[in-house]
């Protein structure tokens, strides 16, 4: 989970769906990584809808539908991509 955090730490991205920054999340950092880590391990954690922001293309077509996920998401996405990558 720590080397996750760092991934999204490094990154600078702004806050996520559910508003959380990065200084909100280290204010309590090792009770959030616990949390998550509980909460994973023991099937009980359920995603929050997505934010879905229709951006128009510049030659008219299709829009482009970005995605925006909240900060405990995008951790945990980086987490599998890590324990993918070994």
């Amino acid at each position: 989970m720590y080397e996750a955090y760092q991934a999204v730490k490094t990154n600078a991205g702004a806050a996520g769906v559910d508003k959380q920054t990065i200084a909100d999340f280290e204010q309590d950092m090792k009770g959030n990584l616990y949390e998550i880590w509980n909460r994973m391990s023991s099937g009980s954690y359920f995603p929050p809808p997505v934010k879905a922001v229709a951006i128009p293309k510049k030659n008219g077509g299709e829009c482009i539908f970005l995605q925006a996920f909240s900060r405990l998401d995008l951790l945990l996405s980086v987490r599998c991509v890590c324990e993918r990558n070994g």
